[in-house]
């Protein structure tokens, strides 16, 4: 067998590495947007005898056996509650560090996770991200760094999602959803019941209670449809809702986000591989990186970016932003590895087509019609096509029915740009 990576760990995880003890969790949520958590299996190698890896094993659970070169043999043992520290530690390294069972690991330069935690606990002046996590080409503008100096340092919290949308993430568990606790919460949102209403197209007796209003529109559209709705609500409430000069700044993406929600319903309607109001709500979510970025700028007093510079920092890291965006509002991993990866054209995994391949072809598709041509691989350098069984000419008949679909779903705000 061989290791393999899982997605971005748990902030609730990283709690339990002995250096981050109260760093606040947006702090946690940047760091855990630069790892991966790692597995192996019965017998597989986490690490081989002279290994001259600067990173240190953190053991999150299960069971390994440390081989030093004189055959002599230790076992450590870790499970989901005990405080996580390094082992094997020097280099090169003396064990061969071999799984017992199914094993859960983190490999992290120890002195960079120190540093990180001594930045994050003061009040931060003029520090480079590099330092912490490498040289990135995403984070080489000064509107990103700056994001990160004040988020890491505490000078900028990520907004939080409307109340409705976050309670809803506490208790949503697909079909098995508990209705009475769904019903509880949307009671007390009635633009969001209003927005369900619509959708469903119940028809609502004079003078009937909320409740039973809720209920015949969880029945008509599926409490997970409802779900992937409200999601979308919510989010695009905040961006209507946010100040003038900064909704002309995120406007143009905005407009690029609903075009990849448009498409990527399309999609999932052609192919029938995925609910097509999951792939619509991802689409549309994909790129909310971009709104914390200007609401951060909207917080600063310096000099706003021109609108070139703003442009091409949400182009560069709409990935990275709304990667940690998603994560704070507790979307789930399918959905934030979306958001992503849909950006990285050469992606390509041995399982089957995923949520993360459609809305990769959405966002190909929909950059056509912003993006110069010469700007995108050819389609046949993209395996996310000959996954989806997909080409060009799919493309050319999803435009003509893009505008109808999305106007459609820019209905589910038309209240709130009357606010």
């Amino acid at each position: 067998m061989m290791t393999y990576q899982s997605p971005i760990p748990d902030i609730n995880l990283l709690r339990r590495l002995r250096h981050l003890d109260g760093l606040s969790e947006d702090q946690l949520i940047v760091l855990a947007n630069q790892l991966r958590l790692q597995h192996a299996g019965t017998g597989d190698f986490l690490l081989h005898q002279r290994d001259t890896d600067p990173r240190d094993i953190y053991l999150t659970e299960g069971k390994v056996e440390l081989v030093a070169r004189d055959g002599k043999k230790r076992q450590i043992s870790v499970n989901a509650t005990d405080e996580i520290v390094a082992i094997a530690q020097l280099r090169p390294s003396i064990y061969d560090v071999i799984a017992c069972n199914k094993t859960s690991y983190l490999q992290i330069d120890t002195a960079k996770l120190i540093e990180f935690a001594k930045r994050a606990s003061v009040n931060l002046g003029d520090i480079s991200v590099h330092t912490l996590f490498g040289d990135r080409e995403d984070l080489d503008s000064s509107i990103t760094r700056s994001f990160y100096q004040h988020l890491i340092g505490g000078l900028y919290r990520l907004p939080p999602l409307p109340s409705a949308a976050s309670r809803i993430q506490t208790i949503y568990r697909g079909e098995s959803t508990d209705v009475d606790k769904l019903v509880h919460i949307l009671v007390s949102y009635p633009d969001v019941v209003r927005v369900l209403e619509a959708v469903s197209r119940v028809r609502v007796t004079e003078g009937s209670r909320m409740t039973d209003r809720i209920r015949l529109c969880l029945r008509h559209l599926g409490v997970p449809s409802a779900y992937y709705l409200i999601m979308m609500y919510s989010v695009g409430s905040l961006i209507h809702r946010l100040p003038q000069t900064a909704y002309r700044q995120i406007l143009p993406w905005w407009e690029h986000c609903l075009d990849v929600a448009a498409l990527s319903r399309m999609l999932a309607k052609k192919t029938s591989l995925l609910s097509p109001d999951l792939a619509m709500m991802t689409g549309l979510i994909h790129g909310i990186g971009a709104y914390a970025l200007v609401d951060f700028l909207a917080h600063q007093e310096k000099t706003q970016p021109t609108k070139k510079e703003l442009d091409a920092t949400f182009f560069d890291t709409r990935g990275q932003l709304s990667g940690l965006l998603l994560r704070k509002w507790d979307f789930g991993n399918n959905v934030i590895i979306a958001a992503e990866e849909c950006g990285q054209w050469s992606r390509q995994h041995q399982t089957a087509p995923d949520l993360c391949d459609l809305v990769l072809v959405a966002n190909y598709f929909a950059q056509l019609r912003t993006v110069q041509r010469t700007r995108l691989p050819l389609i046949s350098k993209v395996p996310a096509f000959s996954k989806l069984k997909l080409d060009e000419k799919h493309g050319i008949e999803l435009m003509q029915h893009i505008d109808t679909v999305k106007n459609n779903i820019k209905k589910l705000f038309s209240r709130l740009e009357t606010v």
